[in-house]
């Protein structure tokens, strides 16, 4: 559980609602930004958090070493989450090709 002030939230929920906010992050920068690095962005800092994140859970020992491997599992949920908005983004622009 964790605790926000005078929130207590679940770990399961504060999960899902960050994914849910990154993908439809994601989504948007995909749809509405014309530049390949404004979209690239959210996946370009997930994935120097999770590399950052990994490498600190390799260089602490004990249980601060268990602590950066969880971070470094959720910075890479949210990069596959991100992964999804710009598969979702690619098939949408495929079908409106094909259209006539």
């Amino acid at each position: 559980m964790l605790h926000f002030g005078l929130l207590d939230i679940k770990t399961e929920y504060f999960v899902l609602i960050l994914s849910t906010l990154f993908f439809v992050i994601q989504l948007w920068l995909c749809f509405r930004v014309r530049g390949k690095i404004l979209r690239l962005l959210p996946v370009l800092l997930l994935a120097i958090l999770t590399v950052a994140f990994l490498i600190l859970a390799l260089l602490f020992d004990g249980w601060d070493s268990v602590g950066f491997v969880f971070l470094a599992i959720g910075t890479a949920i949210l990069l596959l989450v991100c992964g999804i908005g710009w598969a979702v983004w690619r098939i949408v622009r495929k079908k409106r090709e094909k259209r006539p």
